[in-house]
């Protein structure tokens, strides 16, 4: 009997992963994982501190947002606010929003002929793409591990410590001397 009722609770699931394009969990390479701080990052200046762990991302999409990758594109209809949109189709919509909420697509780059890792809004109609590459440079005399950080407008550098990026503050952009990225 309970195997009966657990099978029944699982059909009546509103929407599932297949239905919004989810597909395997993607891992952030190791040398991106951890806490990075920035005062340069153009418009989106108001998140200083972006982390990645193992499977998630903590940032300006939001927290706690899993990676994951995209099979197909969700099979939701673009631009819910249409009026032409049947009463079914603006709650198919709604139920593929709740159940992805806390998803980003993670998927790999190639911006100025260097490979970058992105993370983008579930939605694909939002334009916000920021992707991340990890650089090491010489800091006063030390190797520093350095993420370089662009969104399709803005260039700017994650560090891995506070005293760093307010030291680097708005210098850090590509073509910055010693501190090119591109």
């Amino acid at each position: 009997m309970l195997g009966l009722i657990a099978v029944i609770s699982s059909n009546n699931q509103t929407v599932s992963a297949v239905k919004c394009g989810r597909g395997k969990q993607i891992v952030v390479p190791k040398d991106l994982r951890g806490k990075w701080y920035s005062y340069d990052v153009g418009r989106d200046s108001n998140k200083h501190v972006i982390e990645f762990t193992k499977y998630t991302f903590f940032g300006n999409l939001g927290n706690n947002m899993h990676i994951y990758a995209r099979n197909g594109y969700p099979s939701y209809h673009y631009y819910a606010y249409l009026k032409d949109l049947t009463k079914k189709q603006r709650a198919e919509n709604r139920a593929i929003e709740k159940a992805s909420k806390h998803w980003v697509a993670g998927y790999y780059s190639r911006i100025y002929k260097k490979r970058y890792f992105c993370v983008g809004y579930w939605y694909i109609a939002r334009e916000h793409f920021p992707s991340f590459r990890r650089v090491n440079r010489r800091i006063n005399g030390k190797k520093v591990g350095v993420l370089v950080y662009y969104n399709g407008y803005n260039w700017g550098n994650y560090y891995p410590t506070k005293a760093l990026a307010k030291q680097y503050k708005n210098k850090s952009v590509p073509d910055y001397k010693h501190l090119s990225f591109k």
